[in-house]
């Protein structure tokens, strides 16, 4: 997006420490569902999208939840560095992405540029396992 959305950056560990604080395991389950794999399954691409399984793209967030961090400005990705979460604590802290298996993100770095592609129901197809 070409100025970014204000807070969008961190709307993921927040939503992801409020869930969590409710009741730890079983919230992570719906909360994976819910963000995951009910998201896939609602845009048509939940045959190879939002789940750890065999045949799934190896699409992964790993999440400190005993991390705390604070959001500055300087943290921030987008064009516009503005966000209301500037000086809010986070309690689950972002510390890898991975895109069908490719790290794009890596303790605030981006380690390589990553090359997404438009995900239509009809269109889409898994890439080939090596």
């Amino acid at each position: 997006i070409w100025g970014g959305i204000s807070g969008c950056q961190h709307a993921f560990p927040l939503a992801l420490a409020a869930w969590y604080a409710r009741s730890a395991s079983e919230a992570l389950r719906r909360f994976s569902a819910v963000t995951a794999t009910k998201v896939a399954e609602r845009f048509g691409i939940g045959r190879v999208k939002g789940r750890i399984a065999d045949g799934f793209d190896a699409d992964l967030t790993l999440v400190d939840l005993q991390g705390i961090d604070t959001v500055t400005a300087e943290q921030l990705f987008y064009r516009h560095a503005i966000s209301p979460y500037v000086g809010s604590e986070l309690r689950a802290v972002v510390k890898g992405t991975w895109v069908r298996g490719l790290a794009v993100y890596r303790n605030g770095k981006f380690p390589v540029q990553a090359a997404g592609r438009l995900l239509t129901p009809d269109q889409y197809t898994p890439a080939k396992t090596q």
